[in-house]
């Protein structure tokens, strides 16, 4: 008798045992990827569409607004694990605040498992790379090359780029932007309000964001085959940086222009000539110039790698 009844005991232990795993089971997966320009996004992008068992939706693939009502509605249509790529410039992440504690509560109640993210870069790399792309198709065109020299990526880029990115999604080339107050105050805390619902990570730290995926949500669903891959640079830039040119006194050539023409080519070799291994007289100015172009910017990543 007793052993009977130790047996339907665990029996019935067993089965809802069993009913628990197969319904955590089928609970699904998202994972939110807040992509701002010139972070490592393509890198980032090409591992993650690669996830067994994961579909990956990137920007250009849908809507954000038609997602959050799917979402709201528990569409049939959505995947069960589902990987989206957010870049801002479709919908700025200043407008998507209340969105997101909206998705968070309704993914919490219905048991999906969540992690939402962003990467950062430090402004000066940042703006760097900003113009690197800016010149690319000119430079695929023209065969023409230019140095990353501050004194032309000012007037070339949008000041404070990736802060002013989160609040309105434009983008950050051409002098269109030249007019957009430098001196405006910057709203650091603002900003970093519509931060509050992802994990930050800076671009040096992209090992570890792929570990926490990894441990966080990928070997829970999919196991240890779906692991993502470790990233690998997508992008690289064959422009030269302002370091190359140091020791030559290249910090300002006042003669470079955002037109990348065969006229700035040729003063840049006319430059080499003149400055020869001396310093240019004209750095500090420029390095004034940078740092008024990136204050905003610095001010907000310094704030955000305090909370890393």
């Amino acid at each position: 008798m007793l052993l009977a009844l130790l047996l339907f005991l665990f029996l019935h232990s067993f089965i809802i045992s069993c009913e628990f795993v197969f319904a955590s089971e089928g609970k699904g997966a998202r994972i939110l990827f807040i992509h701002i320009p010139k972070t490592g996004g393509e890198s980032i992008k090409n591992s993650l569409r690669e996830v067994k068992g994961f579909t990956f939706w990137q920007h250009r693939a849908y809507k954000w607004d038609e997602y959050v009502e799917n979402e709201v509605e528990n569409s049939v249509s959505l995947p069960k694990n589902l990987i989206l790529e957010h870049h801002t410039k479709t919908k700025p992440i200043s407008q998507i605040q209340d969105d997101l504690v909206k998705l968070k509560n309704l993914w919490d109640r219905r048991g999906l498992t969540h992690f939402e993210f962003i990467v950062v870069r430090e402004p000066i790399k940042l703006h760097e790379s900003l113009y690197s792309w800016c010149s690319k198709k000119l430079i695929n065109k023209r065969k023409i090359s230019l140095p990353k020299l501050w004194h032309n990526i000012v007037p070339c880029t949008m000041p404070n780029f990736m802060s002013s990115y989160l609040e309105d999604g434009r983008w950050g080339c051409g002098g269109q932007h030249k007019a957009r107050n430098l001196t405006q105050s910057c709203d650091i805390p603002r900003v970093k309000f519509w931060l509050n619902e992802f994990e930050i990570y800076d671009l040096s730290e992209l090992s570890k964001l792929r570990k926490d995926l990894n441990e966080k949500i990928i070997v829970g669903k999919q196991g240890k085959n779906s692991l993502i891959k470790p990233f690998s640079r997508a992008n690289g830039s064959r422009i030269l940086d302002e370091s190359r040119y140091a020791k030559k006194g290249l910090s300002e050539l006042s003669s470079i222009n955002c037109g990348y023409s065969k006229y700035a080519q040729h003063k840049i070799n006319s430059d080499l000539n003149k400055f020869s291994n001396d310093a240019s007289n004209g750095s500090s100015r420029v390095k004034k110039l940078r740092d008024l172009h990136v204050s905003c910017d610095t001010l907000l990543y310094d704030e955000i790698r305090l909370g890393l």
